[in-house]
């Protein structure tokens, strides 16, 4: 856990960005958070085609670069740093995809469980989450009772970047299935269908369930679609390629700067950057004991 210094940003719009050759373009894009452009009104502007599916974000820090990564949000877990997506119909898919870059060194805040990663659940739903162990959890509920939980086996909690994929398909002979960097890491059947409750909005970096524990890390390109991709083009998300069509609802790239209190954020990276190292060696040092 690294101390904090606790920073209230306004959000952060976005543009979309250039479709490379690579890029699938089809009705499945439905939200996209790109973070291209400078914050207006504290809201996060959906730069997916249809473009109507706005955020808001909570403390979370924004960074130019990182590593090579243009525009990335930095959550910590001594504060409850988030983004909230409204509920809105068009996240209501019964089959889709969604996927995000992250770079964590793991540990753990306050909370019982699991960093959040994203949540979307009270008694029915799911919640993408990381462990203390360092791999992916998930567990989709319906009418409060489980239907599909999965604990991935790869590690995810080295400070490298990782591409995470959640791919599913809610009736009752579907399945959920996690992919880290393009490969398959776990699949399941569903013992039931689920679905995802229709007035809760989409958190991400931390939950209203104070059950699940603040994700500490960084986050990018954060994409939601509305079917379930192939694994050839979940291995071209995680080779930089996104699918960019219209069934790509929200994506939250964190590509560009914001205008304003742009100093005090590079000031407050320093002091998070100095005291995770800190931090760092605090721990080997335990280790080492």
């Amino acid at each position: 856990m690294y101390p904090r210094f606790l920073v209230l940003l306004p959000a952060l719009s976005l543009s979309v960005a250039a479709i490379s050759a690579a890029d699938v373009i089809d009705a499945s894009l439905r939200l996209r958070y790109n973070f291209d452009a400078a914050p207006v009104a504290n809201v996060i502007v959906d730069s997916s085609p249809s473009g109507t599916h706005p955020g808001q974000n909570q403390n979370a820090v924004w960074i130019a670069t990182e590593g090579n990564r243009s525009g990335v949000m930095d959550f910590s877990a001594l504060g409850q740093d988030r983004i909230t997506v409204p509920a809105i119909p068009a996240l209501n898919s019964p089959q889709g995809t969604i996927a995000f870059w992250i770079k964590t060194p793991g540990g753990s805040g306050a909370g019982e469980y699991a960093a959040m990663l994203m949540d979307r659940r009270t008694t029915r739903g799911d919640v993408i989450t990381l462990t203390d162990e360092g791999t992916l959890f998930v567990q989709a509920r319906e009418s409060g009772q489980n239907v599909n939980v999965i604990t991935g086996s790869a590690l995810v909690n080295d400070n490298q970047w990782h591409h995470i994929a959640y791919v599913y398909d809610q009736s009752a002979a579907g399945s959920i299935s996690l992919y880290v960097d393009g490969v398959l890491d776990a699949s399941q059947p569903n013992l039931g269908a689920w679905s995802w409750p229709a007035t809760q909005p989409l958190e991400i970096g931390s939950s209203h369930d104070t059950f699940w524990r603040v994700f500490d890390g960084l986050m990018d390109d954060f994409l939601i679609y509305n079917r379930e991709l192939t694994a050839s083009e979940i291995t071209a998300l995680a080779a930089g390629n996104p699918v960019t069509g219209s069934s790509l609802v929200l994506r939250l790239n964190f590509d560009a700067a914001p205008t304003s209190m742009w100093l005090l954020i590079r000031a407050v990276r320093i002091i998070r950057e100095r005291m995770r190292a800190q931090a760092g060696c605090l721990q080997t040092e335990r280790t080492a004991a």
